[in-house]
């Protein structure tokens, strides 16, 4: 135990964090992962708090590489081991939110920035992007595991504003960024990653997450609406399935089932709420889903698929 532990110690070192090269941190932060995976929290409680010094106060490398072993954990954590350690994860969620939220919120500001400066700003643009699709990469996980009380939660307002307001200025940036620009697949990686993340939040937290449903169903209609590109090119195909994904999910949760006629809240931390207006933001949510152009666009889009197949 005494080795481990101070191979724990040798593996969060600021020396290792250093390593320019991707192939062997990458393996360390594999195994650093599968170490956390059987020794946090009652093994290695002073874990996240590392990692978040090296976030905050490292070097741009170190920056990099830290998020990079911070996402791995939190995989980890969440796909195999949070239902055990629910309450532990989310605790220790929270000094990870307040930081990243406001850093990746601070670097994807920068990314606009950067992408309005032109050519010469490209190199900055795709330095400032990676990261950012970083921070929220690790930020998917922690809202969808790490926040107890979406409707409560000072971190899920900020957030899901944010990610309202990066929408607005990442889908015309999606679509009309040309082919073979270095920043096109992440910006489209960092659509998916919102939507994705979206998607999670409303499946683990379907009633909390249903006052903030409605700009989100409006905008995944729209991905529906809009699939193409400037060179009609249909660059949102994974958007397009996430989209069905989620209106599958709102028409099939049994939450908002009960929801019809009723009034009532069901929330397994508060029991039974009333809630006169929690039918009318479920209707209001479905009214927008199913306008009258969903169905025509939907069947435009598969029939194109269609024609795109070769016998």
């Amino acid at each position: 135990e005494e080795e481990k532990n101070t191979m724990k110690k040798a593996m969060l070192s600021e020396r290792v964090f250093s390593i320019n090269n991707t192939l062997v941190f990458r393996q360390l932060s594999f195994g650093l992962a599968q170490l956390a995976r059987f020794d946090w929290p009652r093994k290695w409680g002073s874990l996240f708090p590392t990692l978040l010094k090296i976030i905050t106060k490292g070097d741009e490398l170190q920056i990099n590489n830290g998020l990079h072993v911070l996402l791995e954990v939190l995989k980890i954590l969440t796909q195999r081991r949070w239902m055990m350690q629910r309450q532990e994860f989310q605790k220790q969620s929270q000094p990870l939110l307040a930081v990243i939220l406001p850093a990746w919120i601070n670097t994807t500001k920068q990314l606009f920035d950067a992408l309005k400066g032109g050519k010469e700003k490209v190199a900055v643009a795709v330095r400032i992007g990676h990261r950012s699709l970083a921070y929220l990469r690790c930020l998917k996980e922690l809202a969808i595991y790490g926040i107890p009380n979406l409707d409560r939660s000072e971190h899920a307002q900020s957030l899901f504003q944010a990610f309202k307001e990066v929408l607005t200025v990442l889908m015309p940036l999606s679509r009309s960024i040309p082919r073979g620009h270095p920043l096109r697949d992440t910006l489209r990686s960092m659509v998916t990653c919102v939507m994705g993340t979206v998607i999670g939040a409303q499946k683990q937290h379907p009633l909390d997450f249903s006052r903030y449903l409605g700009p989100f169903v409006k905008f995944f209609t729209q991905t529906l609406r809009e699939p193409f590109d400037k060179d009609r090119e249909l660059i949102f195909e994974k958007q397009t399935v996430m989209t069905v994904n989620l209106l599958s999910n709102v028409l099939s949760c049994p939450q908002y089932t009960s929801l019809s006629g009723s009034g009532l809240v069901f929330s397994a931390t508060s029991g039974i709420q009333t809630d006169p207006q929690a039918e009318n933001r479920i209707r209001a949510t479905l009214k927008q889903i199913f306008n009258n152009g969903f169905v025509s666009t939907l069947l435009n889009v598969a029939i194109y698929r269609l024609l795109l197949l070769k016998p």
